[in-house]
């Protein structure tokens, strides 16, 4: 990303490019962002990643971030161009919890679940993420015919298939979701929680964050029971385990369409083999 694209983006959403200073990069699996100060904000401006245009629909991820960002859990959006894959939020500080000890202090999950919780009576939420529709359309796009190949999800995938019917959409009043709770995409202040990234946020099942984000992070069993109760779902920890293997299926599935787009098949190939053994072992 390179500084005058930076200014042109800045001038494109109605800010003066001039004074602007660049404090920090970053490029995930689908976006790329610049940490920056502009007229003495302390901002970051999201470019979206090239290859998702047909993945996400930017209109709703906007409207879905400023929802959130109603309720304390997004950051403030200060400016947006949806069909140009621009938003311009304010920083939150804090820590990643991708860059956390393990296991996760118990403060931590309490945050993170109470603020799950939070986000579950947003309104204005549209579209639902039904994780097995995803699934078929994640393997479609990845023209994975064979998803039991060993380059897929080999023996995974009978322990996916068989959850078809245990693990259903329809089992209870989908609500906010943010979809997407990887570790990188939440930051903790020690007081409170923030949520990135809200490109894929949609009504869901309410297990569904709490068990992408566990997946995700590979939790272990203590650190689950911690947070599905932190959510206000400590009778769901059984139902828990099932919906993190749906989620470890969503997520392989994203990864094997990746491998196909991003073009650095190695990084792909070691997130889908994650992705399997936890799948495996779970």
């Amino acid at each position: 990303m390179t500084h005058p694209e930076i200014a042109l983006a800045l001038e494109h959403l109605g800010h003066d490019p001039r004074d602007l200073r660049i404090t920090d990069m970053y490029c995930g699996s689908a976006n790329r962002a610049v940490r920056l100060r502009v007229a003495g904000d302390d901002v970051v401006l999201r470019l979206a990643g090239s290859g998702t245009a047909d993945l996400v629909d930017r209109s709703r991820e906007c409207d879905h971030m400023r929802a959130a960002s109603s309720l304390g859990v997004a950051p403030t959006v200060l400016a947006a161009d949806p069909d140009a894959g621009l938003i311009l939020y304010r920083f939150a500080d804090g820590q990643s919890l991708d860059t956390m000890k393990r296991p996760f202090a118990t403060p931590v999950l309490q945050r993170l679940g109470r603020a799950l919780r939070q986000l579950r009576q947003a309104t204005g939420f549209t579209g639902v993420m039904d994780p097995w529709e995803k699934l078929e359309t994640y393997l479609d796009e990845a023209g994975c015919t064979s998803p039991e190949a060993p380059d897929a999800f080999g023996d995974g995938w009978a322990i996916v298939d068989a959850l078809r019917h245990v693990c259903r959409p329809t089992d209870a009043t989908p609500v906010a979701s943010h979809v997407d709770p990887v570790p990188q995409n939440i930051i903790d202040d020690g007081d409170s929680i923030t949520l990135l990234d809200w490109e894929y946020a949609a009504l869901c099942h309410p297990l569904w964050d709490p068990a992408y984000f566990a997946s995700e992070a590979g939790l272990e069993r203590e650190e689950r029971r911690i947070l599905v109760a932190a959510t206000g779902m400590e009778d769901e920890t059984r139902a828990l385990t099932d919906w993190i293997r749906v989620a470890l299926a969503v997520s392989l599935a994203w990864c094997l369409v990746r491998r196909q787009r991003a073009g650095d098949e190695a990084l792909w190939n070691r997130e889908i083999a994650w992705r399997r053994h936890r799948l495996a072992a779970s």
